[in-house]
């Protein structure tokens, strides 16, 4: 795929501060509307097995003419009976690693830490989010410190309905798309979700936050 002056790397336009917030979330959106689409293959057509894999901000391509997204960089995809290779945020060190026996962990060295299904799907998109709103890698977070930032998106006013959808990420729950929940997303919340500010209100009190 050529990158064009009108196609851009979603990293790009994710940290571009002079775009609207609202810009950001529109594509964010996209991203839940292609699992969705995912989904309704598998759901509707013989092909059971079809999932993105390694799914970071990196691996889209945004144009704005056309308002689409794009994926990219389908090495890791999973189709059929082919093996998913590494994903960017399915490694041994990853917050996935406190949940056991939801997502598939491979145990041959040479195949990803983890199966690609719906599950590491839905994982890599809600971290893409937390990644968006921090500011920072939230994949970094010890599961703690991801619950103390959990709360403090509840202290800042985020919907609670969507913090819920993060949370499940780390529990025995199915995780669930977070797309239709994304508009709740407001200029002052997520200004406020940075990593800067979510420190230094920790700083302050950090028992406000805790478990």
């Amino acid at each position: 795929l050529a990158i064009t002056a009108t196609a851009f790397p979603l990293v790009s336009i994710l940290n571009d501060r002079s775009l609207d917030k609202k810009e950001h979330v529109y594509y964010l959106k996209k991203i839940g509307e292609i699992l969705q689409q995912l989904k309704a293959i598998r759901s509707y057509t013989p092909l059971k097995d079809i999932y993105i894999g390694d799914m970071h901000d990196s691996n889209f391509i945004a144009n704005p003419d056309k308002r689409q997204l794009t994926v990219i960089d389908l090495d890791s995809c999973k189709i059929g009976n082919n093996q998913s290779m590494p994903g960017r945020y399915l490694t041994p060190l990853s917050l996935l690693t406190n949940v056991k026996g939801k997502y598939k962990f491979n145990k041959e060295p040479y195949l990803g830490y983890v199966t690609a299904d719906e599950q590491s799907d839905l994982y890599f998109y809600t971290i893409m989010i937390l990644n968006y709103l921090l500011g920072e890698d939230a994949d970094d977070f010890s599961l703690e410190e991801f619950y103390e930032y959990l709360n403090y998106l509840d202290y800042i006013g985020v919907d609670r309905e969507l913090i819920d959808v993060f949370s499940k990420i780390v529990t025995n729950q199915p995780n669930e798309n977070p797309m239709p929940y994304l508009d709740s997303l407001t200029d002052e919340s997520i200004s406020r979700a940075k990593d800067k500010a979510y420190r230094k209100v920790k700083a302050v009190n950090k028992q406000l936050f805790s478990k």
